[in-house]
């Protein structure tokens, strides 16, 4: 049985989870000059593109990571573990239940049981301008009449979004989300030695 490399793999999924961060300022803002009588008026938009691009970006993230578990499964029993070992890891990891969850709901609609037991759904998804990591600052300076733009290059868009339960209550950000998922899949991979050598 053939199986790619794990690290390939995982290589893929963080490329598609910093794809969510856009430097393109240009194709997010959106400004309108009017005249009002006398006085000049200048109208700033932001991101007013179809929100089914961000809602696309946050599906396939969450796609890549829930599909790990099937890959995981028949890369432990090529190692001489079971499956059963993974599905165990996915009973004592909330933020993998709940991807699992969220991808299942994407392919099959709310008809399969939730792992979670939250029937967790995706919510304000939106484009954010932001900077890399909370503690930074950043400067975006806009001369609204040019439509010139200063950005400091720690200034992102970024696409965001929240996990909320069944009833509305909100159980993570996005970002908490895949960085817990992500961190328990790769403390599986460790833990089950499920690195791959390259042939």
């Amino acid at each position: 049985m053939y199986l790619e490399n794990i690290e390939d793999r995982i290589k893929r999924i963080y490329s598609s989870i910093g794809q969510r961060l856009d430097l393109d300022f240009k194709k997010h803002i959106k400004i309108e000059h009017r005249v009002d009588g006398k006085h000049g008026q200048v109208e700033i938009s932001f991101d007013k593109e179809d929100k089914s691009f961000a809602q696309n970006d946050i599906i396939l993230i969450i796609a890549s990571i829930a599909r790990l578990k099937d890959y995981l499964k028949k890369l432990c029993k090529a190692k001489g573990h079971t499956p059963d070992d993974i599905e165990g890891e996915i009973n004592d990891s909330q933020y993998l239940q709940l991807i699992i969850d969220l991808d299942n709901r994407d392919k099959h609609g709310s008809s399969k049981p939730s792992r979670s037991g939250k029937y967790p759904y995706i919510d304000n998804v939106q484009r954010v301008l932001t900077t890399r990591t909370k503690d930074q600052k950043g400067i975006f300076d806009i001369d609204p009449f040019s439509g010139k733009f200063n950005v400091s290059k720690n200034v992102v868009i970024k696409t965001i979004a929240e996990v909320k339960a069944k009833d509305g209550e909100l159980i993570c950000g996005f970002d908490e989300l895949i960085n817990n998922a992500m961190e328990k899949w790769e403390e599986v991979i460790n833990k089950y030695n499920l690195i791959t050598n390259k042939n």
